[in-house]
């Protein structure tokens, strides 16, 4: 009996990352500066406050950092609440 390889990403998946890869860009072109207080860097990442399962989509929970504080954030989780990047 012949296989074929199982799929990385399923098909209901592929087309969630298709539509947020879209929504990234415009996301990041409109808030440019990094939502960190008094970060003078760019964003260049999404950090999901409430998670990505359910909310990979939903713009409302994203916050725009860049590299150096999305890592801050999930290194310091309490203090990322504090400041109301973590659910």
């Amino acid at each position: 009996m012949r296989r074929s390889p199982l799929r990385r990403v399923g098909a209901k998946q592929s087309a969630r990352l298709r539509i947020y890869a879209k929504l990234r860009v415009e996301y990041l072109s409109d808030r440019p500066a990094c939502q960190w207080p008094q970060c003078p860097c760019l964003a260049t990442e999404i950090h999901h406050r409430e998670g990505r399962f359910k909310n990979l989509n939903v713009t409302s929970t994203w916050s725009g950092l860049c590299h150096a504080h999305h890592a801050e954030v999930h290194r310091h989780p309490a203090q990322a609440r504090a400041m109301g990047l973590l659910k």
